[in-house]
């Protein structure tokens, strides 16, 4: 039948051969050319993929190494806050034994006074508030002695003194995480 159709059109075999052969080549050539054009573009869209993983996988870590630092100082910090706390609060018992040596206990504020003093405090912040100095009981009798004001002043102090002492560490934490 292809013998009918080449005498009616006159074609010969060799044209018909040469015609094929090259339409062979040529979509063999244009498969291997697409295929190598896809292979060098995946192959830069993989490379582009790994080093953006690389640099996030590095992001990652540079992150963690910065938070556990950061965990280090902070630990650190309250670890140096709480021995300084519980030397104050050696210290501050050692000097309240040393104030109840040192005052006699002689009536040093009059009942109008403390009863002024607590008055206030107690119904403006309810119960929530410390016993007014020298407990309820002496203050209820009509005075607080020189020791009770002694003891206020240093428990004052000592509560001025951790604050700052708090707010001091604070600072020098994150001060120390600039300087990194």
């Amino acid at each position: 039948m292809l013998d009918w159709l080449i005498a009616r059109i006159g074609i010969n075999s060799l044209a018909i051969a040469f015609a094929l052969g090259t339409l062979f080549f040529g979509a063999g050539a244009g498969w291997t050319i697409n295929d190598w054009w896809w292979e060098a573009k995946w192959g830069r869209r993989e490379a582009e993929v790994a080093q953006s993983i690389n640099a996030t996988h590095q992001a990652v870590v540079a992150a963690l190494e910065k938070a556990r630092a950061v965990e280090a100082a902070g630990e650190a910090a309250a670890q140096r806050q709480i021995a300084l706390e519980a030397q104050n609060a050696k210290l501050g018992k050692e000097k309240d034994d040393a104030l109840r040596k040192l005052t006699t206990g002689r009536a040093c504020l009059d009942a109008p006074v403390v009863g002024l003093l607590n008055a206030d405090a107690f119904a403006a912040n309810g119960p929530g508030l410390r016993p007014p100095a020298g407990g309820v009981a002496r203050a209820a009798a009509g005075f607080a002695s020189d020791t009770d004001v002694a003891l206020w002043a240093r428990n004052a102090r000592d509560q001025y003194d951790r604050c700052r002492g708090r707010i001091d560490a604070l600072n020098a934490f994150y001060h120390s995480l600039e300087e990194k």
